[in-house]
């Protein structure tokens, strides 16, 4: 596996760690129905959320707000278009 990180990502976020899992053979598919442990630890962190983010206002949260100021940092490129089944 190769992992390549842009100049620019380090210039925007000089502070930034990256770090890379690589797990083979692992089945992380949950039945809820068998296993409700999954959906009791989703639904607690879906409400402790909610203790950092204004329900009426998030998108004015100065988490969301943090979130979208790096996003926009990244130039988005244009995927080239992939030849159809046809051509």
């Amino acid at each position: 596996m190769k992992v390549t990180v842009d100049q620019e990502f380090w210039e925007l976020f000089p502070t930034a760690r990256i770090t890379v899992m690589s797990l083979y053979g692992i089945d992380n598919t949950v039945d809820e129905a068998k296993d409700p442990y999954f959906k009791e630890l989703l639904d607690k962190g879906a409400k402790r959320a909610w203790e950092f983010i204004d329900e009426e206002n998030y998108t004015q949260s100065e988490f969301v707000q943090e979130w979208r100021q790096a996003f926009s940092k990244f130039k988005t490129k244009k995927e080239p278009d992939l030849p159809s089944k046809h051509s």
